[in-house]
């Protein structure tokens, strides 16, 4: 997952073996960073991935926000992972 920033702008691009988060990407491409930023009801990584992916549980969206948040400096640079404890 990379994002880069230009400008006001963000280039959201991944490296998938899946259509739909392909798909997904080109579609967030060249956003307002804000649009990234917004509450779930509002941002447009959600919107766009509840349009285009068929599993819910999808990670891609949480992963693309999150590179969204470190390239714009509004978080950490820091591991996220799903830990399944039986």
């Amino acid at each position: 997952m990379k994002a880069e920033i230009l400008g006001e702008k963000i280039k959201i691009s991944a490296d998938s073996e899946c259509k739909m988060v392909e798909d997904l990407c080109n579609e967030l491409n060249d956003l307002e960073i804000s649009s990234c930023l917004a509450k779930f009801s509002e941002n447009i990584v959600y919107q766009k991935a509840s349009e285009i992916l068929k599993h819910a549980a999808c990670p891609i969206p949480c992963a693309i926000i999150k590179a969204v948040e470190v390239e714009a400096d509004a978080a950490a640079e820091s591991d996220v992972s799903i830990t399944f404890i039986k």
